[in-house]
């Protein structure tokens, strides 16, 4: 079989999972996925496997660590907001996930860290902010 080439379309399964072991994927979604290989930009992991898949074969499975910080992003301290009640148009409690538009439109969601009088604080970074990653890469074709 031939090997993975930078600049080959190849088709693959991934499997993601925290370092606990725990999986961050859909059971019922285990669809076959494309990318070009040793293209990939942006994405942590579309790049992690991109890179990854250079040399593989047909067949193949291999485990790619992403370390804390890569995958989800470091602790952003600029992330995490006081909020005033009446900017929230509904009831929350700790815990609580707000969605809350950016300066540029874009959606963010926020979870509610603590509650004091009219003060609402909302980390938004992401929920796995620091974690390792693992990703299990199956090769199809």
């Amino acid at each position: 079989m031939a090997k993975i080439v930078s600049g080959q379309k190849v088709k693959f399964r991934c499997k993601s999972f925290l370092e606990d072991g725990s999986s961050l994927d859909d059971p019922e979604d285990n669809e076959p996925m494309e990318l070009v290989a040793g293209k990939a930009k942006g994405n942590p992991f579309a790049v992690a496997l991109s890179k990854a898949m250079i040399g593989m074969e047909a067949g193949q499975s291999k485990e790619i660590v992403l370390k804390p910080g890569e995958a989800f992003g470091k602790f952003d301290k600029s992330k995490v907001v006081t909020i005033s009640k009446k900017n929230i148009e509904s009831d929350v409690e700790i815990g609580s996930i707000l969605e809350m538009p950016s300066k540029n439109g874009e959606m963010l969601e926020g979870e509610v860290k603590s509650i004091k009088g009219d003060k609402v604080v909302v980390d938004f970074n992401h929920a796995l902010v620091d974690q390792k990653l693992i990703l299990k890469l199956d090769i199809i074709r």
